[in-house]
């Protein structure tokens, strides 16, 4: 039961990181890149998603 409770902690910790690498990198690419992003981790990426870009088209 604790090695099944380790796996999915470390599970999440590493989704947690992925999430916050893909907001950065998706507000670098509409550029509104700010390090909040990737500090909130999923809620930042979902942020990022909804953010107009400022990149003139």
């Amino acid at each position: 039961m604790r090695l099944t409770g380790l796996a999915v902690l470390a599970s999440l910790v590493f989704c947690i990181i992925r999430w916050s690498d893909a907001a950065e990198y998706l507000a670098k690419a509409k550029g509104i890149y700010h390090p909040m992003y990737g500090v909130l981790g999923p809620i930042g990426l979902v942020m990022v998603v909804f953010t107009r870009s400022n990149l003139k088209t």
